[in-house]
């Protein structure tokens, strides 16, 4: 009896622990839309996923979201369907992009109590010249085929840049994760790619690379180049590798 007693305490035991342990799940995409005819700038802010800013032969700006909300708590992952949305607005000559809590109309931080909360964004922009912002807290950052200047700010995550082109100071920077910039063209101008933990590799294509100064530690580096003759890149790492290409 007591036997019997045990085993059914133990898999009533089992059975409420699979039951706590569920987790809901939803996905919610969007597609939104910009007029860029006077647009010099765009500031994109994120919390946690994966941002693409690539450029394609349009007169719009496009902007994509693929979000993802789990909790074990199914009223937050409706919350959050129903609240988090992607947003955009203009104001002078820049155009900013986020994800806002649409109830209280705060940017969504921290999951802002929904749960985690996961929002991948692709932009497109037409062929030209920019001033992009992009500031991610956790999540990688990827650009393509974009030129002008560049202020990328990750905290946990890599940023990935093909054939961009370098017009005025810039800056790449990563708390923890890789960089991998591979240049198309550059102006004089100084470009500064800075990760506390995590590798960096530089490709200028067919332009010269010359070595201008620095060092390298055991574990770090901290080494500048000047690329074609006019730009200067700064690299640096406490701890990471560095690959010239």
């Amino acid at each position: 009896m007591k036997r019997t007693l045990l085993l059914f305490g133990t898999s009533l035991l089992c059975a409420l622990s699979a039951c706590s342990a569920k987790t809901f799940t939803k996905t919610k995409s969007e597609t939104l839309e910009s007029d860029m005819q006077g647009i010099t700038k765009v500031v994109v802010e994120l919390d946690t996923g994966s941002c693409t800013v690539r450029s394609a032969k349009t007169d719009k700006g496009t902007f994509t979201s693929d979000c993802k909300f789990k909790s074990s708590d199914q009223s937050k992952v409706d919350a959050a369907e129903k609240n988090i949305s992607l947003t955009s607005n203009v104001d002078g000559e820049t155009l900013y992009i986020c994800f806002t809590d649409l109830e209280n109309g705060s940017k969504v931080r921290n999951g802002a109590g929904f749960g985690n909360v996961t929002t991948d964004l692709t932009i497109t922009l037409p062929k030209t010249s920019y001033e992009l912002t992009v500031l991610n807290e956790t999540g990688s950052v990827n650009l393509s085929d974009i030129s002008g200047k560049f202020d990328i700010d990750v905290e946990t995550g890599s940023v990935k840049a093909q054939r961009i082109g370098i017009e005025a100071d810039s800056h790449i920077r990563t708390e923890t994760g890789s960089i991998d910039i591979s240049l198309a063209s550059v102006l004089p101008a100084e470009l500064t790619l800075k990760t506390d933990t995590g590798s960096i590799a530089l490709s200028a294509g067919n332009m010269s690379i010359e070595e201008k100064d620095g060092h390298a530690t055991h574990v770090g580096f901290d080494k500048t180049f000047l690329i074609d003759g006019k730009c200067t890149v700064i690299t640096s790492a406490e701890v990471g590798s560095l690959d010239i290409k």
